[in-house]
This record gives structure tokens, C-alpha cells and sequence, in this order.
């Protein structure tokens, strides 16, 4: 489980990825939290992409 530094620190380096990609950035509504890291979680747990 990724704990609060972790995730920002995370996103952090999700965003560099990305803009070095050409793919834009990742944000989360403050409404989404729950939602976006249960998925997560359940991704990096499983490797599914689709949940």
C-alpha cells in the first residue's frame, strides 16, 4: 500500500513520465481520492488495467 508521502511523490514521477512522453499529466478531482487509489491498488495488485 502506498502511504501520503508516498503518493505525491509517486504522482510526481507519474506527471515526469508522462510530460516526457508527450501524454499530458495525471489529476485527481479532490472527490476522486477513494475512488482513484482503490483502483490503483487493485491494479498494482492484480497487473489488470481494465478494473
Amino acid at each position: 500500500m502506498i502511504i501520503d508521502g508516498n503518493k505525491r511523490v509517486t504522482m510526481l514521477f507519474a506527471n515526469k513520465i508522462m510530460i516526457d512522453n508527450g501524454c499530458g499529466i495525471i489529476t485527481i478531482s479532490q472527490a476522486d481520492p477513494p475512488t482513484f487509489f482503490e483502483k490503483l491498488i487493485k491494479f498494482y495488485e492484480s497487473g489488470d488495467n481494465t478494473i
